[in-house]
């Protein structure tokens, strides 16, 4: 007896096609959403008995005397990214990326992330594949497993990610640490960021934090993401201090301003507070990224404060990348 095949069955390439191509997040609902991407994520692992599947993850602690580090990016369609302009790995990358930097300005390492999205119905189901493609890119780099999350209908893209690391037996590295006398010092070349297309490739400095825990054991640290003088004030002011940096020594990338190395943010590099005694060890750091010794930590009554190419000492106004 002969069975009955669908329409489906007989035309394999047709379907196969339309899933390839025009088959949109409310064809296959938010359980299909979900199968999908997981399926394309590495989410077991030593330090993961649960994954994606269950109510919750269930995660195996790496060691006696760690401290959970945890953190968190909302990243939205039209202030964060443009979808339809930006790649959609480009969007996935970034957006994991934002919280493995935080992760690593605490001088911790990245272990679990966690990634709810808000999805436009009419979203082809490819494109929020290929986000994932992004996200799945750098979670290999630092051996990150994406452990969960959830899915919810929005009318533009949105990409929350929480990632959860560990920092060792000394603790995490906060920003408010900075002692007077300290150098101020930052990784990479600052500026640029957004014209040039660099905020949704940039490198997390994973291995930057790492080295200068072992080697150096920062006194404040943070990343670079809203703006040279707008982080620099919050570090400041969370240490209770001031600084004055050279405008000479900033270093800027390709292409950019002074203005845009100072105010404009998304670089996603480190800035840190060292004794001096340490500068000189940071010949080493220099092997993985460029490091530049800008300015030095001062009393809380000079402010911030900023050395020009004329000599002249003047204010920095913290001026960067706010919401509100």
């Amino acid at each position: 007896m002969r069975s009955h095949r669908t329409t489906c069955d007989l035309q394999p390439t047709t379907c196969d096609m339309r899933r390839a191509t025009d088959l949109r997040v409310r064809d296959i609902g938010e359980l299909g959403l979900i199968e999908r991407l997981a399926r394309q994520l590495r989410t077991h692992g030593r330090s993961v008995d649960v994954g994606i599947g269950d109510d919750a993850a269930v995660l195996r602690w790496p060691g006696r005397g760690q401290r959970l580090v945890w953190t968190i990016d909302l990243l939205l369609d039209g202030v964060h990214f443009r979808f339809g302009e930006h790649a959609p790995e480009a969007i996935g990358w970034k957006a994991l990326g934002c919280s493995v930097s935080d992760i690593a300005a605490m001088g911790a390492r990245p272990l679990w992330a966690l990634v709810s999205l808000g999805v436009p119905p009419t979203m082809p189901v490819r494109a929020v594949e290929r986000l994932y493609r992004g996200m799945r890119r750098l979670a290999d780099r630092f051996d990150v497993r994406i452990v969960g999350g959830d899915t919810d209908r929005s009318e533009r893209l949105l990409v929350d990610v929480s990632v959860i690391g560990a920092a060792g037996n000394g603790g995490a590295v906060l920003r408010s640490g900075a002692r007077i006398g300290d150098a101020i010092v930052v990784t990479g070349r600052l500026g640029n960021s957004y014209r040039s297309g660099r905020h949704l490739r940039f490198l997390p400095r994973v291995a930057e934090a790492q080295w200068l825990v072992r080697h150096v054991r920062p006194h404040a640290m943070m990343d670079v993401s809203d703006g040279l003088s707008l982080d620099l004030t919050r570090m400041t002011t969370a240490s209770g201090v001031g600084a004055m940096i050279d405008a000479a020594a900033v270093p800027m990338a390709s292409s950019a301003t002074l203005d845009q190395a100072l105010y404009e943010g998304e670089d996603f590099e480190l800035l840190f507070a060292v004794a001096p005694s340490a500068v000189r060890r940071l010949s080493g750091l220099r092997r993985l990224v460029p490091v530049s010794v800008i300015g030095c930590v001062t009393s809380a009554r000079d402010g911030v404060t900023i050395r020009q190419a004329d000599g002249r000492v003047v204010p920095l106004r913290a001026k960067g990348f706010q919401h509100f």
